[in-house]
């Protein structure tokens, strides 16, 4: 068995011998994780559509180094897509499945996963730490929350174009609303089992 990441603690599991702290922390504009993994550890990005979760997933795996994956909700769902199409909202369940199937995996073999989606309920983050917990891997969670305006500003930046899923990349903008304020009502995730919690400032636009 694997021997768990050692993080700072924010709410959730204390580990024996340690005192329980509940803080986050706040960066702006960051271009390297606000952790370190060694691995085998899972980051997993919470943020509502249009919240840059995509670009800090990149820099973030670029930073941790050759050992660390990252699993893109929206790359699995453009590779079960009859059409290819990562807006394909029917495949979701099924991508969702592979995704936790990979997470797996990785942790198994000894590697670090960014998880990069929404993860804005409760229930889908609890199946996360579960698969995490599962591999003794360490956890942590990083908020990605903008304000509401900015992420409905980036999201009305992408295609409107209905492909042939039946689905466009844009979100509506009364789901992004929605995502946003149920994460907002949770953070920073004191109740969950979370390692380490995050709140990181992708920058403004």
């Amino acid at each position: 068995m694997h021997r768990a990441a050692q993080l700072p603690v924010c709410g959730g599991r204390v580990p024996p011998g340690r005192s329980r702290e509940r803080r986050r922390i706040l960066t702006v504009d960051t271009a390297t994780p606000p952790l370190s993994l060694s691995g085998p550890a899972m980051l997993a990005l919470v943020g509502p559509p249009g919240s840059g979760k995509s670009t800090i997933a990149a820099t973030y795996a670029a930073h941790l180094g050759e050992h660390t994956r990252v699993l893109s909700l929206d790359a699995y769902r453009a590779r079960l897509s009859k059409w290819g199409e990562e807006a394909d909202q029917a495949v979701t369940p099924r991508a969702i499945g592979a995704l936790h199937a990979d997470l797996a995996d990785h942790l198994d073999a000894g590697r670090s996963v960014i998880v990069d989606a929404t993860n804005a309920r409760a229930k889908d983050r609890k199946k996360l730490l579960r698969i995490a917990r599962e591999h003794a891997a360490a956890t942590a969670a990083v908020l990605v929350l903008p304000p509401l305006p900015v992420c409905q500003e980036r999201n009305a930046h992408r295609d409107a174009t209905v492909g042939a899923c039946g689905y466009a990349r844009q979100v509506p903008a009364l789901v992004v609303a929605s995502m946003h304020a149920a994460i907002t009502v949770n953070r920073p995730l004191g109740s969950e089992d979370w390692d380490m919690v995050t709140e990181v400032s992708p920058g403004r636009r």
